[in-house]
């Protein structure tokens, strides 16, 4: 019997991101993605989006002073950026690398409202 291993942030890592979203005036969206948790770490490191230590579930991708920061939770990828041109190269990478579908800004996530 196989055991099939889901990713999910962890709820500090949200709530954290919720707070430096606020406070540095992020942008945040949510992509679907199909049968995340097939796809291994090297589709992330191919795309440039290395793991942080503190949650293996939350990948970021840096230039300079431009970011993606990308968190998985099953089948959804919410994406935190400050700057759209950086965030729409990665959004293209991403469509690429996996079956993903746009949906936007975030609204509700994990039963938290987000504006």
């Amino acid at each position: 019997m196989k055991i099939l291993f889901f990713p999910i942030i962890k709820m500090t890592s949200f709530l954290v991101m919720i707070i430096v979203i606020a406070i540095y005036n992020l942008e945040i969206y949510q992509m679907d993605v199909k049968i995340t948790f097939l796809h291994g770490e090297i589709f992330y490191i191919q795309i440039g989006f290395l793991k942080i230590k503190v949650d293996p579930n939350v990948k970021i991708k840096r230039s300079t002073q431009k970011f993606v920061i990308l968190e998985l939770y099953v089948n959804d990828f919410v994406l935190v950026f400050n700057n759209i041109p950086f965030f729409n190269t990665s959004n293209k990478e991403l469509f690429q690398a996996f079956d993903t579908i746009n949906s936007g800004e975030l609204h509700y996530y994990l039963g938290i409202q987000v504006h």
